[in-house]
C-alpha cells in the first residue's frame, strides 16, 4: 500500500494503525543555511515508547516513507537524520537505505556492549554517518565515539557551565557537535560562541524583535499587496494592476502555471488569462504566496515553513468541512512576526482581517484558532497534544506528507532566487 496514493478521508479505520505520524525539524549550520532535517516519528497506533514500538516505526518509516513515498518529497534535497534502534545498528533489522542520503542516529538507550559497536563499525565500513543522540559521555558509552561523525547534546534547561564541560570533553575527538532543542535565540547565540556547528530547534521560529524598530520599506510594500488582496472588495482590475507593476512577481506567477503542476493544456501568457483559466481565488492565493517569498529573512526556511503550514492548514480544513481558504492563509500568516520581525499584533493590526483570522493568529481561538494550534503541535512532533478530531483516519498524516511534497514541487519555484 503506497500512502501517497491514499487520501486520508478515503482510508478505512482499521488501517490508521498502520500509519506512522511523522514530521521532520530542520537542522542549520553557522550561517543558518538548512543541512539536513531530523525525521520525527511514531507509531500512529502506540500511545508507549518502548523499542518494539520504536523498532516497528522505524521498520514502517523505511518501506512505507522513503520506498513508498519518495525520499525527495521527505528531504527537499536535504540528508535527513532518522533515530535507530538496537535492532538496526546489531544487524538484526536491515537499513535498506542509501548512505548518502541518511545520517544515523545512535539513541542514548543503546548499550556500548560487544554487539553494538560492531554494529556500529560495520554501519560506518558501509559509509553511513553515524550520529550519537541526547549524547552524555560516560565510561559506559564512551566506545562510541570514535565511531560517530556527529555528537547531538541536549542543550535545553542546562547551565553554560554544564555545557562547557560537556564540550570540553569532546575536544580530543575529530566530531561535529550539534547542539539540539535550541528554543531561544540567546541559546543559539551560546552554542555558537561554544563551538557548536550544528543547530536544531524551534529559535528559528521566535521572532528577533527590536522595539521602535521601523519597517523596511520593502515589507510596507508587500503589506500594502497582502491587505489588498484580503479586501472583499478586490476585484481582476486590481489583481491585474499588482501584476503590472511588479515584473518579477509576474515572471514567477508564469513560471507555476506554466509548470506541470497545473497542466492547463496550452501555455499561458498573459495576466487575464491566468485569471480566467485559474479564477481569481487561486491567483490571490498565489499573489500572496509569491508575496511572502519575496521578504528578506534568516533563515529561508521560516518561509518554507510557513507554506508547509499553510498547505497543510487548507487539506484539514478541507477535510473537516472548515473554510479551506482561511486556514490557508492564517497558516501562511502564522510565522509573519518571525519572518518580519515584528509583534504579530502589529502586523495583523494593519491588515483588514476578520476578528475570526485575528483571534486564530493571536489566541489559537476558535475552530480555525484549534486547527492553527493542530498544526504547530504537528509539526513539531507534539502529537500527543492534538485533539483527536484533527487526527481523524491519519488526515493530519496524509495532509502533512502531500504539504511537503507540495513545497518540494511547486511551492520551491517560490524561494528560488
Amino acid at each position: 500500500m503506497s500512502l501517497s496514493t491514499k487520501k486520508a478521508n478515503s482510508k478505512p479505520v482499521d488501517e490508521v494503525s498502520e500509519l506512522i505520524f511523522l514530521a521532520r525539524q530542520p537542522i542549520f549550520d553557522r550561517n543558518l543555511h538548512v543541512v539536513a532535517y531530523e525525521l520525527l516519528y511514531r507509531n500512529a497506533g502506540s500511545g508507549g515508547a518502548n523499542i518494539d514500538d520504536a523498532t516497528y516505526a522505524t521498520a514502517k518509516l523505511i518501506t512505507n516513507t522513503f520506498l513508498e513515498t519518495g525520499f525527495e518529497n521527505i528531504s527537499g534535497g536535504k540528508q535527513v537524520f532518522i533515530n535507530l534502534p538496537r535492532p538496526f545498528i546489531t544487524g538484526e533489522m536491515p537499513i535498506l537505505l542509501d548512505p548518502k542520503q541518511v545520517v544515523l542516529e545512535i539513541l542514548e538507550d543503546v548499550c556500548a556492549d560487544d554487539a553494538a559497536i560492531k554494529g556500529a563499525k560495520e554501519l560506518r565500513a558501509k559509509g553511513y554517518t553515524i550520529a550519537l543522540d541526547d549524547f552524555l559521555q560516560t565510561d559506559e558509552n564512551k566506545d562510541f565515539i570514535p565511531l560517530a561523525s556527529i555528537i547531538k547534546i541536549d542543550v535545553l534547561n542546562q547551565t553554560e557551565a554544564d555545557l562547557r564541560e560537556q564540550v570540553a570533553g569532546f575536544a580530543s575527538y575529530k566530531v561535529k557537535l550539534l547542539a539540539e532543542k535550541v528554543e531561544t535565540e540567546e541559546q543559539h547565540l551560546l552554542c555558537r560562541s561554544l563551538g557548536f556547528e550544528l543547530f536544531q530547534g524551534y529559535f528559528f521560529c521566535k521572532p528577533k524583535i527590536l522595539e521602535g524598530k521601523p519597517l523596511p520599506s520593502n515589507h510596507i510594500n508587500i503589506l500594502t499587496i497582502i491587505a489588498k488582496l484580503q479586501d472583499r472588495e478586490c476585484q481582476i482590475q486590481d489583481i491585474e494592476k499588482i501584476f503590472s507593476n511588479d515584473i518579477g512577481m509576474s515572471f514567477k506567477l508564469f513560471k507555476i502555471i506554466n509548470s506541470s503542476y497545473y497542466n492547463v493544456g496550452r501555455k499561458i501568457e498573459s495576466i487575464h488569462h491566468a485569471l480566467v483559466m485559474l479564477g481569481l481565488e487561486t491567483i490571490k492565493k498565489w499573489v500572496m504566496l509569491i508575496s511572502l517569498s519575496s521578504f528578506e529573512c534568516s533563515p529561508r526556511e521560516l518561509i518554507v515553513s510557513a507554506l508547509v503550514r499553510a498547505k497543510m492548514s487548507e487539506a484539514v480544513a478541507g477535510n473537516l468541512g472548515y473554510k479551506a481558504e482561511i486556514a490557508f492563509t492564517i497558516g501562511m500568516f502564522s510565522l509573519l512576526d518571525a519572518i518580519m520581525e515584528q509583534p504579530l499584533a502589529v502586523i495583523i493590526e494593519n491588515l483588514p482581517l476578520s476578528e475570526e483570522v485575528k483571534r486564530a493568529l493571536l489566541d489559537h481561538q476558535g475552530q480555525q484558532g484549534e486547527l492553527l494550534a493542530a498544526v504547530i503541535s504537528y509539526e513539531r512532533g507534539v502529537w500527543e497534544s492534538i485533539d483527536g478530531k484533527f487526527m481523524h483516519e491519519g488526515c493530519m498524516f496524509q495532509a502533512y506528507q502531500d504539504a511537503l511534497a507540495w513545497c518540494a514541487t511547486v511551492a520551491g519555484k517560490l524561494t528560488q532566487r
